[in-house]
């Protein structure tokens, strides 16, 4: 989690970022209290992984470069919004007795496509 670290510095330019990285923690947190459907909360988290690698090498060179803008900001809520629900969905989907909440429609088809984009 050091490309999270990395971050820390830019939360003064951009306190968005602070959302971000609860987020990705929350992630984090979720992969690691999976009891089932590990290798798939484990993927889920591969992927969060890379976007807090690739933020970790945008965010910097955005700063240095002046281009914080409000249009970064703006997609940074949003990210920051979709990566909680992801940790959300992870802290479910490792849970036993997911499938059981999906006979219930508790998760739906719309909800899980919305959560992979």
């Amino acid at each position: 989690l050091r490309c999270v670290e990395q971050l820390g510095p830019l939360v003064v330019a951009v306190p968005v970022i602070g959302s971000v990285a609860m987020a990705l923690s929350g992630v984090c947190k979720a992969v690691d209290a999976a009891k089932v459907n590990k290798l798939a909360v484990e993927g889920m988290g591969l992927r969060v992984l890379e976007v807090a690698v690739s933020l970790s090498e945008l965010l910097p060179a955005a700063a240095e470069a002046g281009q914080l803008t409000l249009a970064l900001e703006l997609l940074l809520r949003r990210l920051a919004s979709l990566l909680a629900r992801a940790g959300d969905f992870a802290e479910t989907y490792g849970r036993r007795g997911f499938l059981s909440r999906c006979f219930r429609s508790h998760w739906d088809h719309v909800t899980v496509t919305q959560l992979d984009r």
